[in-house]
């Protein structure tokens, strides 16, 4: 190849072959190159084959553009042979990545950041602002691609707060945030790429590929990506789509690497492939579907987006589960009832309330901010742990509403969330979730005997996940009860 970086990651150096119309072991071998702005460099090699690095003399950084390239070979019997060609140095900088949905948006999931600020909440969607921005934090002036004293810039690293948004008022683009993906779903890489560079020696703004773009070779990416398709040709200034490997068939979050190698056409219309590799990272959460998730915001509540700051709470338990209704619902049941430190209490109403008659509410509202930092304790009544669950599995994808169950009635031998011991109570109502209007049934506040005498001791515990409606019933209460409201929550 003729074309390479000398400013990206890894070895950038372009390997130079002599090939000989003869053989001999007595011949020597000099090169030097030099370009449009008299920077020059020249060295002596052992054989026919060397590497060059892109800098002069003096160690500075060749100028984007052509640079004539002279070999002498000295056999000792002839004249020397003088060989010249043209070699091109460019810049490859990406100034910018979304990743997105290639032709089906249903694949790609809105965010929102829950806060304004660490101390005040207010939900703040991604909105159009690209997911994924790799301008610079730096003040720089001359380049899109490197800072003023002619560095690359580096790639903005991943944003880790879940909670608050990274940028400002201005928009500032120096945020790499997470995005969100449901199970399976094919996902491009939308790149563009700089138009402007600075020269190391002169310390101007000079173009990317040169005083003379249209001479240089062709230039691609290449397939090392997983990419479905390849041969995207990279110009100055140029935004491309890129396939890349799709969302996993797994829940949880993913540290996603993308490594951008790239390969110029020869004059025989060979590909070769050009040293150096950028690279970027981007957080990746894979969601079971679109969130089922109500829109609140005529009633000042959150919107029906999903927050980063539940993916992160919820990362850890979700992790590896099979993207589907049942074993989502499993995970972020184990999740609320055996949670290190929630303590399910039928006496504390925190992180929920209702409009209308309790019990009979018209709607209710899940405080999932103020979970999300648990500033509130983590004592909880069973309306508060349902609410919550049905929204956590809104949020990642599955659509499992609040049903209240009702109207008093006694408990058969139950273990309540955060506590050993085995009792029976008497409850005016009590709440669970369920995907399916009761056929199946989730309960995170307590578990229950699963034996033939689930009033009696001794216990064989059962935890209620997936649990059929009927069978959680009658293990729940020998009492006449049922279904006495039931819908999602509001969030805020």
């Amino acid at each position: 190849g003729r074309v390479f970086d000398p400013k990206l990651e890894g070895d950038p150096a372009l390997s130079l072959t002599i090939g000989l119309p003869l053989e001999s072991d007595d011949c020597s071998f000099s090169f030097s190159l030099q370009n449009g702005i008299g920077q020059h460099t020249a060295w002596v090699a052992e054989g026919p084959d060397t590497v060059w690095d892109g800098t002069d003399e003096t160690g500075v950084v060749f100028d984007p553009g052509p640079a004539t390239l002279t070999a002498i070979v000295d056999c000792g019997e002839d004249a020397p042979m003088t060989i010249e060609d043209t070699v091109w140095v460019i810049r490859l900088g990406i100034t910018a990545i979304d990743l997105r949905s290639p032709e089906d948006p249903s694949g790609e999931v809105p965010l929102a950041f829950h806060k304004l600020s660490l101390f005040a909440t207010g939900e703040t969607p991604i909105g159009e602002q690209p997911e994924y921005s790799l301008g610079t934090t730096v003040t720089a002036t001359l380049s899109d691609v490197d800072n003023d004293d002619g560095r690359p810039r580096e790639s903005i690293p991943r944003w880790t707060n879940p909670d608050v948004p990274p940028w400002i008022d201005d928009g500032t683009p120096a945020h790499n945030v997470p995005a969100a993906f449901v199970a399976g779903s094919e996902i491009i890489a939308r790149v563009r790429f700089g138009s402007t560079s600075v020269s190391t020696a002169r310390g101007n703004a000079v173009g990317v590929f040169g005083p003379t773009p249209d001479d240089v070779p062709r230039v691609r990416l290449t397939e090392t990506m997983a990419s479905a398709r390849a041969s995207e040709r990279v110009e100055p200034g140029v935004t491309i789509d890129h396939m890349i490997e799709p969302a996993r068939a797994t829940m949880g979050r993913e540290i996603r690497a993308l490594s951008w190698t790239f390969e110029s056409k020869n004059e025989d219309g060979s590909w070769v492939p050009m040293p150096g590799t950028w690279t970027t990272e981007h957080t990746l959460y894979t969601l079971a579907g679109q969130p089922a998730l109500l829109d609140g915001t005529s009633e000042e509540l959150a919107s029906d987006i999903t927050w980063i700051g539940v993916l992160s709470d919820t990362a850890e338990a979700l992790e590896g589960v099979e993207a589907e209704p049942g074993p989502v619902l499993d995970a972020l049941r184990d999740y609320l009832f055996e949670h290190e430190y929630i303590l399910y209490d039928p006496s504390i109403s925190e992180y929920t309330e209702f409009e209308g008659t309790y019990i009979y509410w018209s709607s209710i509202t899940a405080d999932l901010s103020g979970f999300l930092d648990r500033r509130s304790g983590l004592s909880l009544y069973c309306h508060s742990m349902s609410c919550l669950l049905s929204t956590l599995a809104g949020s990642v994808g599955v659509n499992a509403e609040q049903l209240v169950l009702g109207v008093g009635f006694t408990t058969n031998l139950a273990r309540a969330a955060g506590t050993d011991d085995w009792g029976s109570w008497g409850f005016n109502s009590h709440s669970v979730v369920s995907p399916d209007g009761g056929l199946t049934i989730w309960d995170s506040s307590i578990a229950l005997d699963g034996d033939d005498t689930p009033d009696a001791e001794p216990v064989e515990e059962v935890m209620p996940r997936g649990m059929d409606g009927a069978e959680y019933l009658w293990r729940l209460t020998y009492d006449e009860i049922g279904i006495v409201n039931g819908g999602l929550c509001y969030r805020r």
